[in-house]
């Protein structure tokens, strides 16, 4: 519980309340009522801010992507040396899963609702990929295949994201150590797109 409400956005702390319930293991439990007695509101409050739980989660996650696609665009601007671009995103990708636990849930885990009919939800994941996809062809400086970009694209994808939930599922390492694993990871991934991209231009 992240403190009863007092004055200020409502709407904002509902979808922080949301959140901590996600990182603290309490998805069962959320629901317009029990926010509301968390809150310190009256049970019709969140109601003047979402038209229902998955219109909640659908807002929580909207804002999760614009934060994860700040921090991409950050890594692909500050990063000048093109080779190092993969590498860095796929950091920067994992890093934000460790930060942001229960955003990169909502935002990749489709066990927790539906988000069928969210068009935002759907255009800013495409924009975060397609930042990722720019990393590789940065990256991969000997072809511009687009079936080698995709596919490489593509294995880095689910390199990070699965790197992202063995660690915020606490199944390997703590957060030092994870950090240590991320970078060495992403180095090889890096590697091996290298790879992929020699074949292709021979």
């Amino acid at each position: 519980m992240t403190g009863t409400y007092h004055h200020g956005d409502l709407r904002d702390a509902i979808m922080t309340e949301t959140l901590a319930m996600i990182r603290e293991d309490q998805v069962h439990l959320i629901g317009f009522r029990e926010i509301a007695r968390r809150l310190g509101v009256s049970r019709s409050a969140p109601y003047r801010h979402f038209k229902d739980l998955n219109d909640l989660y659908v807002c929580v996650t909207i804002n999760g992507f614009h934060l994860f696609i700040k921090a991409l665009r950050a890594t692909e601007k500050r990063v000048r040396q093109a080779p190092q671009c993969l590498s860095e995103l796929g950091k920067t990708y994992v890093n934000f899963a460790i930060e942001h636990p229960a955003h990169y849930r909502l935002m990749f885990e489709p066990r927790y609702f539906r988000m069928s009919g969210s068009d935002e939800v759907t255009q800013l994941g495409a924009q975060a990929f397609a930042i990722l996809k720019q990393g590789v062809k940065r990256s991969l400086t000997r072809t511009q295949d687009s079936q080698t970009v995709d596919e490489t694209a593509t294995l880095a994808w689910a390199c990070v994201h699965g790197m992202a939930m063995l660690i915020i599922d606490q199944q390997i390492f703590d957060r030092p150590e994870a950090q240590d694993f991320v970078s060495r990871s992403c180095d090889r991934l890096l590697a091996y797109g290298r790879h992929l991209d020699r074949r292709a231009a021979d």
